[in-house]
């Protein structure tokens, strides 16, 4: 039987044929539990469950102290703010609208999650290979400096989205520490 440690919760797994993907793990983080041994901890099960199951597990890790705020929450919002399905992250499409989504997902993932991997976002966005992250991630950065209107202006309404769901998190953070 696999071992998990108890500070390793589990929070959300989806199953594929051949493949498991446990897209989130909630971590308890105290003073004694590094972010180094956090992550041991992770690779290990990855590599305990690919050995006796066969199927590849890919577990993304992010901090509880925050629980209202998390990377797939993020996409959600952004999506939303864009009027588009969140699903659209996940298409192989080259429509503008849906690659500048990407863009932007992955361009503001790296900037509020700065301890995300590519790996973790990649997976988030289904799967795609690490460098099609980097790349977008540059696009994105590309288009700010040479101000796209377009894309100026979706990255301004995802912006205004987001942190007003920041705000929205801390008042409610404020208003259960007070309760």
């Amino acid at each position: 039987m696999l071992h998990i440690p108890r500070k390793v919760t589990q929070y959300n797994q989806h199953l594929n044929k051949n493949q498991t993907h446990i897209s989130m793990l909630h971590v308890q983080n105290n003073l004694s539990t590094t972010s180094r041994t956090i992550r041991q901890i992770a690779r290990t099960a990855e590599k305990k469950i690919k050995t006796r199951t066969g199927m590849g597990v890919n577990i993304v890790l992010y901090p509880t102290h925050q629980p209202l705020r998390s990377p797939e929450h993020m996409l959600h919002i952004i999506a939303a703010a864009l009027h588009m399905p969140v699903s659209d992250f996940t298409l192989k499409s080259r429509v503008r609208d849906v690659v500048e989504l990407r863009f932007l997902g992955a361009y503001l993932l790296r900037q509020y999650y700065p301890g995300i991997t590519l790996k973790q976002i990649s997976i988030l966005f289904g799967g795609q290979d690490h460098s099609s992250i980097i790349n977008s991630i540059q696009r994105a950065v590309d288009m700010l400096q040479t101000k796209d209107e377009i894309f100026l202006y979706k990255y301004q309404t995802t912006q205004k989205a987001i942190n007003e769901w920041l705000r929205k998190d801390v008042l409610a953070l404020g208003s259960a520490a007070s309760a």
